[in-house]
Protein backbone atom coordinates (compact mmCIF):
# COMPACT_ATOMS: atom_id res chain seq x y z
CA UNK A 1 0.00 0.00 0.00
CA UNK A 2 1.66 3.32 -0.95
CA UNK A 3 2.04 6.00 1.24
CA UNK A 4 -0.89 8.41 -0.34
CA UNK A 5 -3.70 5.74 0.14
CA UNK A 6 -1.92 5.29 3.82
CA UNK A 7 -2.96 9.43 3.91
CA UNK A 8 -6.36 8.99 2.51
CA UNK A 9 -7.48 6.08 4.86
CA UNK A 10 -6.25 7.76 7.80
CA UNK A 11 -7.74 11.30 6.60
CA UNK A 12 -10.84 9.13 6.68
CA UNK A 13 -11.26 7.82 8.95
CA UNK A 14 -10.64 10.45 11.14
CA UNK A 15 -13.02 12.52 9.53
CA UNK A 16 -15.42 9.80 10.10
CA UNK A 17 -15.06 9.73 13.93
CA UNK A 18 -16.08 13.19 14.01
CA UNK A 19 -19.83 12.36 13.24
CA UNK A 20 -19.38 9.10 15.40
CA UNK A 21 -18.51 11.17 18.46
CA UNK A 22 -21.03 13.42 18.20
CA UNK A 23 -23.62 10.42 17.96
CA UNK A 24 -22.26 8.90 20.88
CA UNK A 25 -21.87 12.45 23.13
CA UNK A 26 -25.66 12.80 22.13
CA UNK A 27 -26.37 9.35 23.34
CA UNK A 28 -23.69 9.20 26.66
CA UNK A 29 -23.17 12.55 27.77
CA UNK A 30 -21.43 10.71 30.80
CA UNK A 31 -18.78 9.53 28.04
CA UNK A 32 -18.12 13.20 26.92
CA UNK A 33 -14.31 13.34 28.31
CA UNK A 34 -13.63 10.02 27.01
CA UNK A 35 -14.86 10.21 23.90
CA UNK A 36 -13.27 13.75 23.48
CA UNK A 37 -9.90 11.88 24.12
CA UNK A 38 -9.88 9.43 22.00
CA UNK A 39 -11.08 11.16 19.36
CA UNK A 40 -7.69 14.42 19.51
CA UNK A 41 -5.49 11.14 20.60
CA UNK A 42 -6.58 10.01 16.54
CA UNK A 43 -6.12 13.37 15.57
CA UNK A 44 -2.94 13.58 17.17
CA UNK A 45 -1.42 10.39 15.23
CA UNK A 46 -2.97 11.48 12.50
CA UNK A 47 -1.07 14.64 12.66
CA UNK A 48 2.08 13.16 13.40
CA UNK A 49 1.98 10.32 10.65
CA UNK A 50 2.12 13.64 8.20
CA UNK A 51 4.15 15.62 9.91
CA UNK A 52 7.95 16.03 8.97
CA UNK A 53 9.16 16.92 12.70
CA UNK A 54 8.11 15.92 15.95
CA UNK A 55 7.14 19.06 17.26
CA UNK A 56 4.16 19.33 16.42
CA UNK A 57 2.45 16.12 17.41
CA UNK A 58 4.59 16.52 20.64
CA UNK A 59 2.72 19.86 21.68
CA UNK A 60 -0.65 18.58 20.32
CA UNK A 61 -0.50 15.34 22.86
CA UNK A 62 0.59 18.00 25.81
CA UNK A 63 -1.61 20.32 25.56
CA UNK A 64 -4.81 18.02 25.16
CA UNK A 65 -3.38 15.96 28.36
CA UNK A 66 -2.68 18.71 30.24
CA UNK A 67 -6.42 20.12 29.81
CA UNK A 68 -7.96 17.17 29.81
CA UNK A 69 -6.43 17.08 33.40
CA UNK A 70 -7.16 20.25 34.85
CA UNK A 71 -10.57 19.71 33.73
CA UNK A 72 -11.12 16.01 35.25
CA UNK A 73 -8.50 15.43 37.36
CA UNK A 74 -9.52 12.10 38.82
CA UNK A 75 -8.16 9.00 37.71
CA UNK A 76 -6.20 11.19 34.96
CA UNK A 77 -4.16 8.48 33.51
CA UNK A 78 -7.24 7.63 31.35
CA UNK A 79 -6.63 10.57 29.41
CA UNK A 80 -2.98 10.06 29.00
CA UNK A 81 -3.86 6.89 27.21
CA UNK A 82 -6.80 7.81 25.04
CA UNK A 83 -4.58 10.65 23.86
CA UNK A 84 -1.13 9.45 23.85
CA UNK A 85 -2.06 5.68 22.52
CA UNK A 86 -2.79 6.77 19.00
CA UNK A 87 0.38 7.74 17.72
CA UNK A 88 2.27 4.66 18.81
CA UNK A 89 -1.13 2.51 17.66
CA UNK A 90 -0.76 3.86 14.27
CA UNK A 91 2.92 3.44 13.94
CA UNK A 92 2.61 0.20 14.94
CA UNK A 93 -0.01 -0.29 12.10
CA UNK A 94 2.25 1.44 9.65
CA UNK A 95 5.70 -0.29 10.43
CA UNK A 96 3.61 -3.38 9.95
CA UNK A 97 2.48 -2.11 6.35
CA UNK A 98 5.56 -0.47 5.47
CA UNK A 99 8.15 -2.91 6.81
CA UNK A 100 9.66 -3.71 3.57
CA UNK A 101 13.18 -2.51 2.66
CA UNK A 102 11.78 -1.23 -0.43
CA UNK A 103 9.50 1.26 0.75
CA UNK A 104 11.43 2.09 3.70
CA UNK A 105 14.59 0.85 4.22
CA UNK A 106 15.96 2.67 7.70
CA UNK A 107 12.92 2.03 9.55
CA UNK A 108 13.55 -0.34 12.31
CA UNK A 109 10.85 -1.40 14.96
CA UNK A 110 12.69 0.33 17.76
CA UNK A 111 13.18 3.80 15.73
CA UNK A 112 9.35 3.62 14.62
CA UNK A 113 7.46 2.00 17.63
CA UNK A 114 8.92 1.98 20.56
CA UNK A 115 10.24 5.81 19.69
CA UNK A 116 6.80 6.43 19.55
CA UNK A 117 5.63 5.68 22.89
CA UNK A 118 7.77 8.84 23.99
CA UNK A 119 4.41 10.40 23.20
CA UNK A 120 2.57 7.93 26.14
CA UNK A 121 5.01 9.65 28.74
CA UNK A 122 4.57 13.49 27.13
CA UNK A 123 0.96 12.71 27.50
CA UNK A 124 1.17 11.54 31.42
CA UNK A 125 3.17 14.55 32.04
CA UNK A 126 0.54 16.40 30.70
CA UNK A 127 -2.51 14.74 32.63
CA UNK A 128 0.15 14.75 36.17
CA UNK A 129 0.43 18.66 35.86
CA UNK A 130 -3.10 19.55 34.96
CA UNK A 131 -4.39 17.10 36.98
CA UNK A 132 -2.09 18.99 40.23
CA UNK A 133 -3.60 22.22 39.02
CA UNK A 134 -7.13 21.07 38.55
CA UNK A 135 -6.98 19.95 42.11
CA UNK A 136 -5.45 22.41 43.62
CA UNK A 137 -7.72 24.33 42.35
CA UNK A 138 -10.98 25.73 44.50
CA UNK A 139 -12.68 26.54 41.61
CA UNK A 140 -12.54 22.89 40.09
CA UNK A 141 -13.58 21.04 43.17
CA UNK A 142 -16.39 23.56 44.10
CA UNK A 143 -18.37 22.68 41.19
CA UNK A 144 -17.98 22.16 37.58
CA UNK A 145 -15.84 19.08 35.88
CA UNK A 146 -14.10 17.55 39.35
CA UNK A 147 -17.68 17.01 41.48
CA UNK A 148 -18.78 14.98 38.05
CA UNK A 149 -15.78 12.91 39.11
CA UNK A 150 -17.20 11.90 42.43
CA UNK A 151 -14.89 14.75 44.18
CA UNK A 152 -16.88 16.03 47.61
CA UNK A 153 -16.51 19.42 47.78
CA UNK A 154 -17.11 20.83 51.05
CA UNK A 155 -20.46 21.66 50.99
CA UNK A 156 -20.58 24.72 49.88
CA UNK A 157 -23.31 25.38 46.94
Amino acid sequence: MPQPYFTAITFNLTLLSLPIAGVLIWMKPAWRFHIFAAFFGLLAAFVDSQAGEVQIPALLVLSLSFFLGVLHPVRFWRWAVLTGGGIPLLAFIKYFLYSSAVLEPHATFVSQVVGSCLALVLSFVGCFVGSLIGRSSPLMTASGPARDAGVRDSGQD
